[in-house]
Parts: structure tokens; C-alpha cells; sequence
């Protein structure tokens, strides 16, 4: 993995100006990786993807003391209320009407949590119990708490929970293969409960057999629903014998489906004859999309402590760089049973940890060769340190051993000459984005009203005073303004540093700012600014073609701007672009 950030600006804006001659940018990212408060981040993606996520996953903190997280644990009921209420409210917008969202959480607040995901979506679809420690966590005077919850919701009431995955021990059954692929013989005739033939008369028909050749064949016949029994139209042929589904103890049975789905199968069945003398008929039984998911998931791969914790100690190679990990396995099946089996769709985490979502959608690509996306957001500092490494280091290679990537059986050794994947590495191209907190916002106000006149004032008046005339008039002077737009290259905001209050001049980028915004999708990029002084960015707003010009206003003025769009062949008046935004004065 290459990270660009550790390179010169110049070199990145020529990098991915050359990228942009051969790709279409914003659809060739596979994943989106930003570091800030979660609901400044939603606000920040309304526009470029309103209603395009397929599944929300999210794991939000579960307002206990035993998990030590960088969002606050303990709070009034009230305030986890509204931290997570506010998130759900703006991620609605983002999900698609076909979409699902996911969250996980514990008893604590698994009641009300249920309550809020229905008041903000209008069908809950399900609630899964998962056993995350099956050894159980003591708690004082009660159970040992091994489980936690997954609380599915949708938009639209007609939307599926998608199968799982056949068990190895599921396809084991599936012994034999075909043409067809793999199948095992099952009895046709249904046994157990609701196996007779009053309880589905339509179920209840014969087969014809020719004993001779051992042909099957279905006679042509017809339900008469007043004598609740099938008309037989055919009659049997020389050497034929009629097999209806007769119980072993001569009791009229049924089979196991009715007649149309069994014409539609009819080279499917043989007939077996037993030492008793009886044909009894069998059907390829083959594997179907999957199984229906239960809602109480106890396999033992969904351990955090074994596919949570110990994961990322191979993967880092350290005792713990992160608490109380999600088990990889837990997180594919919550994302496959919620809409992640379609193999292009968008995956949304805001409550993001340590990056298990990004690494389950990746393990899921490199295993049916997908093209699902992920977008993570996360505040804290582990960031930096766990989760951007976590996804760096597992699209360079599937397995991991004490901070060292595992082979495959292909190679002993790192070396790929021979074209082979041994680290079994996928390729991806990731965007980090990093955006300014609240704190940063309000440091780089600066207020210009009298502080002492306010201070004079009755105590209703002094509030009105500094929210409502103060920081929206006299900090007009700090704010983003049209004249930072003459520049817009050099625009910076000071970045706290450290807790201390420390700051460092930082500059922020204003052109992938301002795609947001408008909810560009980004198809191409020319970054010739440090040379010319100018940015072109090319992209579709919903069905329009649109045409964004950034420029050093000092450096390119009227005349320069001309050129700029002659040496491109770009004509701003003609139908060549449905939209053409250029910043500054100008006359084209």
C-alpha cells in the first residue's frame, strides 16, 4: 500500500491527475476513511450520497462502564438518547429504500435502542441475540452476560433479510456432483409432522414408472377441488406402475412439494426399489442461495475474544492496541444478511473502532471478487493508529501471524515473480479524509463585540447577545468569506495540536470541501496548481454533466482563464456542460 500522504503535494496532485486520464475517480474508490465527529461527517455526506447506501452497520457505545471507548460511557439516558438519535436521524437520509440498517448493542439499552431505530424507521425486521463470549462475563449477584444484540430495520416493509451461507457441515451433505454441481438423494415422500394426505391434498399424485427402463414420468392430470383429489388423464403404459406417496404403514402420505414445481424438476427423481419389494421415489436435493438466519447466532466464530481480540493482536503483532473488538465473522454475516450479498453495494459504519466493517467488506470481495464500498467514520485517536493501518494492512494480505503477513501455500517467501498471490492481497485505492472538529471551528472565531457590555445586561438579554448577534455577527470577520475564494489554495483554519490548547497552521481543502457540498461525483481531476495556479474538476450532479474551475484569482485572471479553457477546449457557454462553476470575477 502506498500512502500519498507521506509524499510531497506536488507529487499527489500529479499522481491522481494521471490517474483521472485512466479511471473514473470517484468510482474507482473502494473505500472512504474519515476522521471526525460522526455527525459532522453525515452532515458532510448528505449530498453526495443521499439514499446510495445498501447497508448501515453501526456499533455505538453501549452506555456501560465496562467498555472503556473514546465517546463517553455512563450517560443519562436522555443524552445517549440524543447522541444516537441524532446520528439515526441524518443516516436515514443516506440509506437507500432498499437498504437495511444494523446496530449492535447490550441489555442495558437494547430496550429503548429498539425504540428509537422504529421511531426512525418504519419497520424493525428483526433482533438477533449473538453469543460474542461464550464463557459469559460474570456480573455481581446475576447471569453471566455471553450475548449481545444486532437490531435490524428497513425502509420499506417488502425488503428481505438475505440467506447466510451454507455451514461446512451443511455442504458436507452434498456429497455428490453432476453437471448440474453438487446434490444429494432425498426421499420425496414428506415424513414427520403434516405428512398426510389430508393435511396437502394437491401434494397427493402419482408418478408412472417404467420398470423396465426405470423412466419416471408425471401423467398429465388436474386438480378437481369438489372432489379434493387429481383427475388422471394418461393411462399407464406397457410395462408402467403408478407410485403414489404410501406411508410404510400402507397410510396415504403426500410429498414433499406439489405438482407444478415437480414437473419443473422431473428429470430430477429415480425410483428405488427396497427389499420389501416397494419403489419409493428420490430427488437431487441441491443447495439452495442459503440458509434463513435465525435469531440466535451461538457458532463460535462469533468470539470477540478469538475473531476480535486475538485478530488484531496478529494483525499488529501487539498484546491490545484496541478494547472489545468486534469478531469479523460476526460483522460479515450482520452485513451479508442485510443486503451486503449484492456484490456493488455501499457499506456505511459511523461508529467505526477499530475498522472491523472496511475489514469485513474487504474479506467478502476477496472472496467472490465483489465490488462492495465501504464508508468508515471515527473520531478517535486510534485512527491513526489502528484503524487506517487495519485496512492497509489487510488489502496487502488476507492472513496475519504477530504482526507479520502469512503465505499462502504457493510461495515460501514474499517474492511474486511468477505472477502468484501468496499473500492472497487485493488491490484497492482508499480516500482519507480528515475533517476540523467543533473546537477547531470555535478557535478560529474571533469575536469582536464588547465582552463588558454584554456583562451589563439582564441575564436573558446577555444570552440572546452572544448566540444570536455576537457569533453570528461579530465573528463574520473569521468565517470563510468570498475573498477566500481568490485564493483558494492557501485557505487555512489553526488545528489543535495537542490538549493543551496548542494549535499549527493547517491548509484546508476547499475543492474536495466544496464536492461534497454539492454532491459531486468526481470523474476526473487536472491539478496544475502549483505550476499555473489552477484546478479542473469534472463529474456528474445527479444526471447533469458539471465542469468545476478553481484558480489562483493573483495569478489567473480574465485573460489566463481564457487561455486556460482554450488549451482544454472547454466552451462555457455551449452545451459541452450542464454546469460550469468558476470562482472568482470573470467574463466567460
Amino acid at each position: 500500500m502506498v500512502d500519498t500522504s507521506l509524499y510531497p503535494p506536488a507529487y499527489q496532485q500529479k499522481l491522481l491527475s494521471l490517474m483521472s486520464e485512466a479511471v473514473d475517480l470517484d468510482d474507482s474508490i473502494n473505500g472512504v476513511l474519515i476522521h471526525s465527529d460522526n455527525f459532522q461527517a453525515l452532515n458532510l455526506l448528505q449530498a453526495r450520497y443521499r439514499e446510495q447506501v445498501k447497508c448501515i452497520y453501526i456499533d455505538p457505545p453501549y452506555n456501560t462502564s465496562a467498555s472503556e471507548i473514546i465517546y463517553k460511557n455512563g450517560y443519562k439516558h436522555s443524552s445517549w438518547l440524543s447522541l444516537v438519535d441524532n446520528r439515526l436521524f441524518l443516516s436515514k437520509n443516506l440509506l437507500a429504500d432498499d437498504g437495511i440498517l444494523c446496530g449492535t448493542i447490550d441489555d442495558l439499552e437494547q430496550k429503548v435502542f429498539c425504540q428509537l431505530l422504529e421511531q426512525n424507521f418504519p419497520y424493525l425486521a428483526g433482533v438477533v441475540a449473538i453469543r460474542i463470549k461464550p464463557s459469559g462475563r460474570p456480573i455481581p449477584n446475576g447471569f453471566a452476560l455471553s450475548h449481545e444484540y444486532a437490531v435490524f430495520v428497513k425502509k420499506m416493509e417488502a425488503t428481505s433479510i438475505s440467506r447466510l451461507s451454507h455451514s461446512e457441515e451443511q455442504k458436507a451433505r452434498y456429497r455428490e456432483n453432476d453437471e448440474k454441481g453438487a446434490f444429494f438423494w432425498e426421499m420425496f415422500r414428506k415424513a414427520g409432522s403434516n405428512s398426510s394426505r389430508e393435511n396437502r391434498p394437491t401434494m397427493f399424485y402419482p408418478f408412472f414408472l417404467n420398470e423396465k427402463t426405470g423412466v419416471l414420468r408425471l401423467p398429465e392430470m388436474e386438480f378437481d377441488a369438489e372432489k379434493n383429489e387429481y383427475l388422471i388423464y394418461d393411462k399407464e403404459g406397457d410395462e408402467e406402475i403408478s407410485i403414489y406417496p404410501i406411508k410404510d404403514d400402507g397410510k396415504e402420505g403426500r410429498w414433499y412439494f406439489g405438482l407444478d414445481r415437480a414437473l419443473e424438476i422431473v428429470d430430477e427423481f429415480r425410483a428405488t426399489k427396497k427389499d420389501d419389494g416397494k419403489y419409493y421415489i428420490y430427488y437431487r436435493r441441491r443447495p439452495n442461495e442459503g440458509v434463513q438466519p435465525t435469531t440466535h447466532w451461538s457458532d463460535s466464530k462469533y468470539s470477540a475474544t478469538e475473531h476480535g481480540t486475538a485478530l488484531l493482536k496478529n494483525i499488529f503483532g501487539t498484546q491490545e492496541v484496541f478494547s472489545y473488538p468486534k469478531s469479523i465473522y460476526a460483522v460479515e454475516d450482520c452485513l451479508l444478511v442485510s443486503g451486503a450479498k449484492e456484490t456493488t453495494a455501499l457499506i456505511l459504519d459511523y461508529f467505526a473502532g477499530s475498522g472491523t466493517t472496511a475489514h469485513a467488506v474487504i474479506n467478502l470481495n476477496r472472496e467472490d471478487g465483489g465490488n462492495r464500498k465501504y464508508m468508515l467514520v471515527e473520531q478517535g485517536e486510534y485512527f491513526d493508529t489502528v484503524l487506517k493501518p487495519r485496512v492497509q494492512k489487510v488489502i496487502y494480505s488476507k492472513e496475519w501471524k504477530n504482526g507479520k503477513p502469512v503465505l499462502g501455500e504457493q510461495k515460501s517467501d514474499l517474492s511474486n515473480d511468477s505472477g502468484e498471490n501468496p499473500r492472497h492481497g487485493v488491490s484497492q485505492m482508499v480516500k482519507v479524509l480528515k475533517l476540523e472538529s467543533y473546537e477547531d471551528t470555535l478557535n478560529n472565531l474571533e469575536l469582536k463585540g464588547q465582552m463588558d457590555l454584554a456583562l451589563d445586561l439582564p441575564k436573558q438579554v446577555q444570552e440572546d447577545y452572544l448566540l444570536r448577534y455576537m457569533l453570528a455577527e461579530e465573528s463574520k470577520s473569521s468565517q470563510l468569506s468570498v475573498h477566500d475564494f481568490q485564493k483558494p489554495f492557501d485557505y487555512e483554519l489553526n488545528i489543535a495540536s495537542d490538549s493543551a490548547g496548542a494549535y499549527v497552521p493547517t491548509k484546508i481543502d476547499l475543492i474536495e470541501t466544496f464536492n461534497y457540498l454539492l454532491g459531486l461525483r468526481v470523474q476526473r481531476v487536472t491539478d496544475d496548481r502549483e505550476k499555473r495556479g489552477y484546478v479542473l474538476v469534472e463529474g456528474r450532479l445527479n444526471d447533469e454533466s458539471c465542469l468545476i474551475v478553481w484558480r489562483d484569482c493573483t495569478r489567473v485572471g480574465y485573460q489566463e482563464i481564457v487561455h486556460v479553457f482554450d488549451q482544454f477546449n472547454i466552451h462555457p457557454n455551449s452545451e459541452q456542460y450542464d454546469v460550469v462553476y468558476l470562482n472568482g470575477d470573470h467574463d466567460s
